[in-house]
């Protein structure tokens, strides 16, 4: 196993195996990874509290790859870039707050959400989302997603006006209007996208509210953006 040497800064075409939190320390600052591949590699899941979260602060990461069951946990991210990142499997950042994170360039499936149940009780998550909100408070933007190219991006835990996007393929909907409209969007064609799904989600987890990203990309791109003008022209997403 490569261990990531953290008195260095430059990274390039290495292979990180197995990497857990107590491998590496609370906080991960000022490093550039390039060309290099992390396997079954997690980071930040044994934080219990909000004041236990580890830190990723002013990391680059460029043409990275992630294969097997790779994931972070309530950690917090900031002034990071990545660029054509990769993974072979889903991607999961359970629980995670961003400060601005930029992703663009091509990237796999990639799932950002709340913490896990039974993983952390209620009490745990409770104090999680209190935490967060009090970060938000705090952050200009969080995410820019504005240039990435993936195959599928799910946003579940970051408020919408805190994302930079793309207004033709990145739209915004809202809990208010999914609710009120949910007979109309229940009629609209949404074959060959997963968005039927999404919106019964914003429903179910009562989710302020939600972006759905295009898989710019992918031969069925040009169908997404077809859907989200169905739900525009519908008045369930929002006009832009």
């Amino acid at each position: 196993m490569a261990e990531l040497d953290l008195e260095r800064k430059m990274f390039e075409r290495r292979t990180f195996r197995d990497l857990r939190d107590a491998d590496l320390v609370r906080a991960l600052k000022d490093a550039t990874l390039a060309r290099c591949t992390f396997e079954r590699c997690a980071y930040g899941s044994t934080a219990k509290t909000p004041s236990e979260r580890r830190l990723v602060r002013s990391v680059n990461l460029r043409n990275c790859r992630a294969r097997g069951n790779c994931s972070v946990g309530p950690i917090v991210v900031e002034n990071l870039d990545a660029e054509n990142c990769r993974s072979d499997r889903l991607f999961i950042a359970w629980g995670a707050v961003y400060r601005h994170v930029r992703l663009y360039g091509r990237f796999g499936r990639m799932l950002l959400t709340f913490l896990p149940t039974p993983v952390y009780s209620h009490e745990e998550i409770e104090s999680f989302r209190l935490a967060d909100r009090a970060f938000y408070e705090t952050v200009d933007w969080a995410l820019d997603i504005s240039a990435i190219e993936c195959e599928e991006l799910d946003i579940r835990n970051v408020p919408v006006r805190l994302i930079r996007r793309d207004p033709r393929s990145q739209v915004v909907v809202k809990y208010e209007k999914v609710l009120a409209l949910r007979s109309v969007w229940e009629g609209l064609d949404m074959s060959g996208t997963p968005w039927q799904t999404s919106l019964r989600n914003v429903l179910l987890w009562k989710l302020e509210d939600k972006v759905l990203v295009a898989p710019k990309g992918l031969d069925s791109y040009e169908r997404h953006i077809d859907v989200l003008r169905l739900l525009r022209d519908a008045g369930v997403a929002e006009p832009d």
